[in-house]
């Protein structure tokens, strides 16, 4: 299989690491500017494999649609940040892919949705991601050389379903990266992105501190606007709100920041800060779709509207 990255981030790095293992013909589309860092190779820590740093190189680089418009690909993977899916840049650029099937892993109610009208409903498959990748070092950290570091938390296995998800999963497999095939990808990330996301905006307006969160606030905030978004998403999906709005609950929040940095090989509280302030667009735009989905479906969204009004005096990272 011959597969097309778009992105080589820490998630494009991660898929395309593991899909190179199992013997899948991987390459990147990257800007022009990050181009000559691509063809070098980059250096990553799978730290469920070892602590020190291993060579990731010998995959395609792609810069242009032009050079996409000239070869031929079997999956093409977007791994970008949901914003950077808003462009109009897509539409052609998905177009030069032919008839490559699409494997999304960027969250989002609408971003599925989106896709499917682009290139039909046959040819995207959904990903939700299973594991935590990073740039490294984090700040305070000292690490040499610098490069992506990842974990896979143990029974989380990453979800894929649509065509070529059975293959696909195989392969990732083989690759040592722990995978699975579902029903509907959809029905888990919706729901699961409603809660994950109110909540890192949550701590965000409490200034990335658990403590903070804990103390103030912050547990409310995220409960009380993860019940509205899990049901919005339900609405949306055409299915119930199932358990999740229910353990979404003040004291569960708090007790999960306060047990979290124990199970967790690296930095929580560092890597929370760190990777959702650098996408605190996606964030955004995640609150604001919950809002208008809300308002479609007759659902109330105040507690979500009041999160996003909390955010809007703390400047957004590009992502």
């Amino acid at each position: 299989m011959r597969v097309l990255i778009v992105g080589a981030g820490a998630v494009g790095q991660v898929y395309g690491r593991h899909l190179e293992k199992a013997g899948w013909d991987v390459n990147y589309f990257v800007r022009e500017k990050y181009a000559a860092e691509a063809r070098e190779g980059y250096w990553v820590y799978p730290l469920n494999e070892t602590k020190q740093a291993v060579r990731f190189a010998g995959f395609g680089v792609f810069t242009a649609v032009e050079e996409v418009l000239a070869s031929s690909f079997d999956q093409v993977w977007l791994c970008v940040p949901q914003n950077a899916l808003m462009g109009e840049w897509l539409g052609p650029f998905l177009e030069a892919c032919g008839g490559a099937k699409v494997v999304n892993t960027v969250p989002g109610l609408e971003t599925t949705s989106r896709l499917k009208g682009l290139v039909g409903d046959g040819r995207v498959l959904s990903a939700m991601i299973g594991f935590i990748a990073w740039q490294a070092p984090l700040p305070g950290e000292q690490i040499e050389p610098p490069g992506i570091m990842y974990w896979f938390p143990p029974g989380a296995p990453s979800p894929f379903s649509g065509p070529d998800a059975g293959r696909t999963v195989a392969a990732l497999k083989a690759g040592g990266l722990p995978a699975k095939k579902v029903s509907s990808v959809a029905s888990q990330s919706g729901r699961g992105s409603a809660v994950l996301l109110s909540t890192v905006a949550a701590l965000e307006a409490c200034g990335w501190s658990f403590e903070d969160f804990r103390a103030g606030e912050g547990s409310d905030w995220a409960s009380a606007c993860s019940k509205q978004a899990v049901a919005v998403a339900g609405a949306y999906m055409g299915q119930r709100s199932g358990p999740l709005a229910i353990f979404a609950t003040p004291w569960l929040l708090r007790m999960l920041t306060t047990v979290g940095p124990c199970v967790v090989p690296f930095d929580l509280e560092t890597y929370i800060a760190y990777h959702f302030d650098k996408v605190g667009a996606q964030t955004r735009l995640a609150l604001e779709s919950w809002i208008r989905l809300g308002h479609q479906h007759e659902l109330p969204v105040d507690a979500i509207e009041a999160m996003l009004a909390r955010l809007r005096d703390v400047p957004a990272a590009d992502g």
